[in-house]
């Protein structure tokens, strides 16, 4: 009687060829099943889009006390040199060991949403067009440490220098600052990636809404979203009726954006 698998594996080892290969000593040639591979699921990227003027300033300190070491915060002078693909995939190549949370104005949906090692997702707050551009103005008229030539301009000069020149408007834009660098982005794209739950996109007039939100729905990472606000531009002019009409016609992409968000 031929001795089983058991009987000839003992043998071997009583003779001390522990190195031997087991699936030499198969005398039926039976077929080795492979160990069973657990799928770990991969680890999470929030890249915070920093619109500017849309509560980003309060929005930081949410993060900061949420993903505690793993937020990191950027602030550059060169805002308006947006980060490229090839940029987020290096952030992400040398920090995604420890990197959950990154914030920046120079961030855009020109995201590794592909990407092997994490999940990346994008959020992002835009506002009402009006009011941000009238945010924009009282922020920067009150710059003086900075001493930029806006603190002299009346809100009506700041909207024509801003938005009202060939190829500067664009910049302005929300929906510019969000697109960045893709070419050929629509706002089809953008519901796209709303609908792949890969961007996250909330009005800023209903953020106490969008907090508990996140809050409900990413509990182990949105776990405490109490907040004081930061950052508040001291109002220095009320548009009237026809400022607001000129912002509305310079800008109106972002009307839409606005309304897709909300």
């Amino acid at each position: 009687m031929a001795a089983g698998p058991e009987k000839i594996l003992l043998l071997i080892a009583d003779r001390g060829f522990r190195s031997f290969p087991l699936f030499l000593f198969n005398p039926r040639n039976q077929p080795q099943q492979a160990p069973e591979v657990i799928a770990h699921p991969k680890s999470t990227l929030w890249f915070h889009i920093h619109i500017p003027k849309t509560a980003g300033s309060t929005l930081r300190q949410i993060l900061s006390r949420n993903f505690g070491n793993a937020y990191f915060s950027a602030v550059s002078l060169m805002e308006h040199h947006k980060l490229s693909l090839k940029n987020t995939e290096e952030i992400i190549e040398k920090h995604y060991r420890w990197l959950r949370c990154y914030s920046d104005h120079r961030l855009s949906l020109d995201l590794p949403f592909d990407s092997e090692k994490l999940n990346v997702r994008a959020l992002a707050f835009v506002r009402n067009p009006v009011d941000q551009v009238v945010s924009q103005y009282n922020f920067q008229s009150g710059q003086n440490r900075r001493k930029t030539d806006v603190a002299e301009m009346t809100l009506a000069e700041f909207v024509e220098k801003k938005f009202n020149k060939p190829g500067r408007a664009s910049r302005g834009l929300q929906l510019q600052r969000l697109r960045g660098q893709i070419n050929g982005s629509s706002m089809t794209d953008i519901k796209r990636l709303l609908d792949e739950e890969k961007l996250f996109l909330f009005p800023l007039e209903e953020f106490d809404l969008a907090m508990a939100c996140l809050e409900k729905r990413f509990s182990s990472e949105f776990h405490s979203t109490e907040y004081l606000h930061a950052n508040r531009s001291v109002k220095k002019d009320v548009p009237d009726a026809d400022i607001r009409s000129r912002i509305r016609e310079l800008v109106e992409p972002d009307f839409e954006l606005h309304d897709i968000a909300t």
